[in-house]
């Protein structure tokens, strides 16, 4: 078996550690945040994550991604159930509690409600107990270790360097630093320059969580309206968060980020009403998402470097407002396990060609659609601003949930739902 680094333990590192793990591989998991303070149940109120900025954003977690974790990691669900992860039914655009709350979900259309760090701390608890994964939180990683053994071939990755100047030899390592790639940056240093599109997202999210009891009914998950989309997320506990995510260059919606006058625009969007006067648990919490990007260590058919790959936001991130990072980033994982499992680690470019055709057929269609739709998304409401009239009629968002994933198409992003007039919801925020 073979000795695998993984630099980050955010979802996608931690559930690749594990599916690794599980095939007898020796895994080291190197995490440059320190481990989560308190036991599980306090995650929430007491894990500090500062390199990861969104960490205490509202995530949701696709059947697609749930059915990943049920399959092949069962300790972890266990973990989350002890968590008081919630059972959600996702259909048709909405989510909804069962109301037989002793069910736990198995169907095409169920997932679990947990706030990430409940989740991370489920799935460092579990990586902490797996025998082959060695999870080391507050270890850095400054640099690679490499050579280019024949002439005019990729370069090889050996492994990493961490800050004190230790190395950690690794047959492969996997790049699972988020949206800003550390590690796959880190090869400009051995003079190997990666390719990168991006695509201009766009978007603010000013987020708040809430606690108490729930509104009597169902909540439409994704809803998009003439000057903002509105989202109401289920958490763990009986806890639930509202998210109004506006276009970046608005300055006009930009007072979203003060508690009360979020408060005050939430309360003029029907379906976000009954959400919003629940009992506030954080304050309004902002996150950018200015850009969707991918990268590729590929160039003309040949990896540029081989012995490294990157999985989740490391490889592309996308626009979170359709929430399919966690799924996608498990999906990733699966794609990766099965890579090794194919091709030996030993044969390193042959790794890296089967890893990038699986990653093409199962996740570039999906960042292709979604950066797609930001592009309409963001040109119909720079055309509304301007007061060009929209099109599209006035029906839902278009998007709902599936088995795997839903995608929406750049049509959709015209559609719009009941909402106040942008004059109605500037002079609210005045």
């Amino acid at each position: 078996m073979s000795e695998i680094v993984v630099v980050g333990a955010g979802p996608a590192g931690l559930v690749a550690a594990l599916l690794l793990g599980a095939d007898g591989h020796q895994v080291t998991v190197l995490e440059r945040d320190q481990a989560r303070s308190g036991g599980l149940h306090r995650a929430w109120e007491l894990w500090q994550r500062p390199g990861v900025s969104q960490f205490r954003m509202p995530h949701l977690l696709e059947p697609a991604g749930w059915r990943i974790l049920r399959t092949h990691l069962p300790d972890v669900v266990t973990q989350l159930r002890h968590a008081g992860a919630a059972a959600v039914n996702r259909s048709g655009g909405t989510w909804r509690v069962p109301s037989d709350t002793g069910r736990w979900p198995d169907g095409d259309f169920d997932t679990v409600a947990v706030r990430r760090p409940v989740l991370e701390a489920a799935l460092a608890a579990v990586a902490q107990e797996t025998p082959g994964v060695s999870l080391r939180q507050g270890a850095g990683v400054a640099g690679l270790v490499a050579d280019r053994t024949t002439e005019g071939r990729a370069l090889r990755i050996r492994g990493v360097v961490t800050p004190q100047g230790d190395s950690v030899h690794a047959d492969l390592v996997i790049d699972a630093t988020g949206r800003h790639g550390q590690v796959s940056r880190m090869l400009r240093e051995h003079g190997v320059t990666i390719a990168e599109e991006r695509a201009s997202a766009g978007f603010a999210f000013h987020a708040r969580h809430f606690a108490g009891p729930m509104p009597g009914q169902s909540a439409w998950e994704v809803r998009h309206h003439d000057s903002l989309s509105t989202m109401v997320l289920p958490g763990d506990v009986g806890t639930w968060s509202v998210v109004l995510a506006a276009p970046d260059h608005d300055h006009q919606l930009r007072g979203l980020r003060h508690n009360d006058v979020w408060q005050g625009a939430a309360a003029l969007f029907p379906h976000v009403a009954a959400w919003a006067e629940g009992i506030p648990i954080s304050d309004v919490l902002t996150m950018k998402a200015d850009r969707s990007s991918r990268r590729s260590l590929m160039a003309d058919g040949r990896p540029v470097a081989t012995g490294l790959l990157a999985i989740g936001d490391a490889w592309a991130s996308t626009n979170p407002l359709f929430v399919r990072g966690l799924s996608m980033a498990f999906e990733h994982a699966v794609v990766l396990r099965n890579t090794v499992r194919a091709a030996a680690v030993d044969d390193a470019e042959q790794v890296a060609l089967r890893f990038h055709e699986a990653v093409q057929i199962t996740l570039a269609p999906v960042y292709e659609r979604l950066t797609g739709w930001d592009r309409h998304r963001l040109a119909l409401l720079d055309g509304m601003r301007q007061g060009r009239p929209r099109d599209g009629s006035p029906n839902g968002a278009g998007v709902g949930a599936s088995a795997r994933y839903v995608t929406p198409d750049a049509d959709t992003a015209g559609l719009v739902a009941p909402g106040p007039s942008r004059a109605e919801l500037l002079a609210a925020m005045a």
